[in-house]
């Protein structure tokens, strides 16, 4: 005996149009998620190119307070790096500078999307007593193109200096270097 079954159902499957209107809407999707990861993206750009300078103070301070010996960051910003360097004996006033060698984050490469500027406060010397507030204040900072640096000194001060950091969506970062504790405070700005 055979049973057959009625045929009422038919072969089922997609229209083109279905398939049409699934593409457009994988298509909104992805461009709405492509144009939000895109500013986390430039985000997550900025903030790693602010840490990695964080970290360059850092070593700097450390080896300054460490060694009894004045270091200072110093920026090239037609290169976009970084390198600490270390005071020689020498010169007048023995502020020579050389460049500390095999110190693992002794240098590094910035983003060349992310742009650097500099502003370094001329009357602030190692020791003044001053608040953190007001250490890095716009007011007293003043752009200083040809000597890009930030030193640390071996009584643990620093010269009062400020990184502005921005990425080509125009968010900013600043990161605040007090004067009297050496301490790197990172601020974020208004979009510009």
């Amino acid at each position: 005996m055979r049973i057959t079954i009625p045929n009422t159902t038919r072969n089922r499957c997609f229209t083109l149009v279905e398939l049409m209107v699934v593409c457009v809407i994988i298509g909104v999707v992805s461009s709405v998620v492509v144009a939000e990861m895109r500013g986390s993206f430039q985000d997550v750009l900025l903030r790693s190119t602010g840490r990695r300078l964080i970290d360059g103070f850092a070593i700097a301070y450390s080896r300054a307070v460490s060694l009894n010996r004045t270091h200072r960051v110093k920026f090239d910003r037609a290169r976009s790096r970084f390198v600490i360097e270390e005071q020689t004996r020498g010169g007048a006033k023995g502020e020579t500078f050389a460049p500390v060698r095999d110190l693992p984050g002794g240098d590094g490469s910035l983003d060349a999307r992310i742009s650097v500027q500099f502003h370094k406060s001329n009357d602030s010397t190692p020791g003044e007593s001053a608040s953190e507030n007001s250490a890095a204040s716009r007011d007293d900072l003043k752009t200083s193109a040809p000597e890009e640096d930030v030193s640390f000194y071996a009584d643990g001060t620093a010269d009062a200096a400020e990184v502005l950091l921005r990425d080509h969506e125009g968010f900013r970062l600043a990161l605040r270097v007090n004067p009297i504790t050496s301490r790197v405070r990172l601020v974020e700005l208004d979009r510009k």
